[in-house]
């Protein structure tokens, strides 16, 4: 499970606690659990609901969440705000003027974020007696 997130250098794993606060300079971390959390959507093909699992570093549980400060909430778009935006375009395009569409998949974006080294201490998990220093934006983190 962990090797998925060490080798794309999201996070590094430390086989000791000793090298875990060697690193963080004795400053103890704070520990977090990772927890598996389901998304149910309706499949309307097979009328049926489906869910995903995903991994997230547990920051609630551990009180990092509450610490932090949440400026601005963040709208993102849905399905329905795309199909608005196309529709509006082709409207207004004429018969002859063709229309581009261009999708970005943004679902990784969060491992784009590097926390400081000075954050890295909040986002530490222990995962089959190993410690897990997150060095990118987990999910389950909050904008920070």
């Amino acid at each position: 499970m962990i090797n998925e997130y060490t080798g794309k250098c999201y996070a590094f794993e430390y086989s000791s606690w000793d090298n875990l606060l060697r690193y963080l300079d004795n400053m103890p971390p704070t520990v977090s659990n990772i927890i598996m959390v389901e998304k149910r959507n309706f499949d309307t093909t097979s009328r049926t609901f489906k869910s995903r699992y995903r991994r997230v570093l547990n920051l609630k549980g551990s009180g990092v969440s509450k610490a932090t400060k949440l400026s601005h909430k963040v709208g993102l778009p849905r399905i329905t705000d795309g199909i608005h935006d196309l529709l509006s375009l082709l409207q207004s395009a004429g018969v002859e003027q063709p229309v581009d569409i261009l999708v970005l998949d943004v679902s990784d974006a969060f491992w784009l974020i590097p926390y400081m080294r000075a954050e890295q201490r909040f986002v530490v998990a222990k995962v089959n007696g190993k410690w897990i220093r997150w060095l990118r934006t987990a999910q389950g983190s909050r904008d920070t």
